[in-house]
């Protein structure tokens, strides 16, 4: 009796081992029927391989099959080695997005129309826009139909006007992408100067080509809010008499000069632009113990507000923004310490744990960099330590990287041009330091900057206008002193240079940048949190009181686009 039995074999390995093979193949120009045709280079590939990825290929090849000869392709105005990679990806399925290679790649990977490769980019260069960067991949997004790149990079250049302004990439910028920038209600700035500036800027760098669209321009600048000098000393030469620009600039003059016409010279460029941010008090301390609620200070009001309460019993953790959510590492309970990491989403609410830090940490350093998470030093009760660590999000695991320089904790951190800058800090609470160690991941090594002038622990600090700040702090050990002073960074200089004296003397606030100012909320006196809030002016040098949040000290103040934050509830408490 006969058995007719049947089974499908699956061989797992046929596809790659397939393409593994015609690799090899295409290396041999014999085994190839398409031509790539770059500027000067060609590369010989298989059609069938490259017709399988990209819809350019499909449609070139398609309309030359009859032919017996090989068939050649041409692309023109892209880069050769990104075009390179791009055949090998089609083998190979992989390809290195790196941050000085990835937008060629995606401007190839357009042009081939091979959306697959293309979203694979835009998640990337998501996790790496920058003052340098973001008004080309705005650019590129807009090309290639990348709406939430697109997004996100105007979101960066509107909400960083005013250094971008500053910036070479700012001067290559085409008129349709100012004009587009220039009409958004989300541009945050806090002078009107600072738009006026930028539009004078980039019209004098090619002014016999870019004067024909100073009028269209200066339409979307609120001239009358500009100081008075800034009209007669450097907007007014810029036009002649019969210039259409001119009655933008009388107006403007009127507007200032002769109160009793205002209501004839109405116009939206009498109204001050919005304030798009706002800054958001994480945690973490008041006189009666662990504070989980989080605040929300809007410029336009200058008043706090309930945001939401963090569903945590924990003390003295750190905070960072990821991905839109706030990002929790640490702290303690009940003379226990913690290595817990939960992230808090921003949008919704939705509370999810991370997998843990690889060491305890108390009061470490933390950064995100490229959409990784950085964590450096911190203590274990008496042991400060020196090692970092970074979480990958999209693999959500922990890996080690080059210890910190100096082992510290109670630290102040900021980001600055993709490096982590590390400042002052605390060793198990017997003195304080004045080092400053910068961590670049790119090289993968810590470098030493320039000191602080004093010693501080616990410092409040931020970025600003290309500067790093430095705020109060705490100098420990036989001479303890909380201090007034502070003090500002220039990375290109590696100086310091002392600023104007903040009202209270404090240490373990929380401090961001809103606009063109500095926020700084809070602190400790050392024997109970601090309820004074305050403001700095970097173009005056001078602090102001602003509304207080309350006792509040070892917080965490974020600046975030204020858009970011519809979906969330006030009050709301989240699990």
């Amino acid at each position: 009796m006969c058995d007719h039995s049947t089974t499908m074999f699956d061989d797992v390995e046929h596809a790659k081992r397939g393409f593994d093979i015609m690799y090899e193949l295409m290396l041999q120009p014999s085994f190839c029927d398409v031509e790539v045709a770059v500027n000067s280079h060609s590369y010989p590939v298989h059609g069938i391989v490259m017709a399988a990825f990209s819809d350019y290929f499909k449609i070139n090849i398609n309309q030359n099959c009859c032919t017996n000869q090989r068939t050649k392709v041409t692309i023109n105005n892209v880069d050769w080695d990104a075009m390179k990679q791009i055949i090998e990806y089609c083998y190979t399925g992989k390809i290195e997005l790196r941050t000085d290679t990835a937008e060629k790649i995606m401007n190839v990977a357009g042009v081939l129309q091979m959306p697959s490769l293309l979203n694979g980019c835009c998640e990337f260069l998501k996790n790496i826009i920058d003052n340098k960067n973001c008004i080309r991949i705005a650019k590129l997004a807009n090309l290639y139909f990348c709406s939430d790149l697109k997004e996100m990079a105007d979101e960066f250049l509107y909400n960083n006007f005013t250094e971008i302004s500053k910036t070479d990439e700012f001067l290559q910028m085409d008129y349709a992408q100012l004009l587009e920038m220039l009409k958004s209600e989300d541009l945050n700035v806090s002078l009107e100067k600072c738009v006026f500036d930028g539009v004078k800027r980039w019209t004098e760098h090619d002014y016999a080509n870019r004067k024909p669209h100073l009028y269209s321009l200066l339409e979307l600048v609120k001239l009358p809010l500009l100081p008075a000098e800034t009209l007669f000393d450097e907007a007014d030469p810029m036009c002649d008499r019969k210039d259409p620009c001119f009655r933008l600039i009388s107006q403007a003059i009127q507007w200032q000069t002769i109160p009793s016409r205002r209501a004839q010279l109405d116009s939206h460029r009498n109204t001050p632009r919005k304030l798009v941010n706002v800054a958001l008090a994480v945690g973490d301390w008041n006189n009666n113990g662990p504070a989980s609620s989080v605040q929300m200070y809007e410029p336009e009001t200058k008043a706090w507000s309930p945001f939401m309460t963090l569903n945590t019993s924990l003390a003295n953790f750190c905070t960072v923004v990821l991905n839109d959510e706030f990002i929790v590492l640490g702290g303690f309970e009940n003379e226990q310490f913690f290595n817990s990491v939960d992230s808090y989403s921003i949008k919704n609410g939705a509370k999810t744990s991370l997998p843990p830090m690889r060491e305890i940490r108390y009061r470490p350093a933390v950064a995100v960099i490229e959409g990784i998470l950085y964590v450096a030093g911190g203590s274990i009760r008496q042991n400060v330590i020196n090692s970092a660590e970074k979480y990958n999000p999209k693999t959500k695991e922990w890996s080690n990287v080059s210890p910190m320089p100096t082992a510290r904790h109670e630290v102040g951190c900021v980001v600055f041009e993709n490096e982590m800058f590390v400042i002052g800090g605390i060793f198990n609470s017997a003195y304080s330091f004045d080092a400053v160690e910068a961590y670049c991941p790119q090289k993968g090594k810590w470098r030493k900057c320039a000191p602080t002038t004093v010693k501080r622990g616990c410092p409040a600090v931020a970025v600003l206008g290309g500067f790093i700040y430095a705020v109060g702090g705490v100098q420990i050990g036989p001479n303890r002193a909380n201090f007034l002073s502070a003090e500002r960074y220039n990375p290109k200089l590696n100086t310091w240079t002392a600023i104007a004296n903040i009202s209270v003397a404090r240490y373990a606030s929380g401090m961001c940048s809103i606009g063109n100012s500095l926020i700084l909320i809070g602190g400790s006196n050392g024997s109970a949190t601090m309820t004074d809030c305050e403001q700095y002016d970097p173009s005056t040098d001078k602090w102001t009181p602003i509304t207080s949040v309350g006792n509040r000290g070892h917080l965490s103040l974020i600046a975030i686009p204020k858009k970011r934050l519809n979906r969330i509830k006030p009050n709301s408490v989240i699990n």
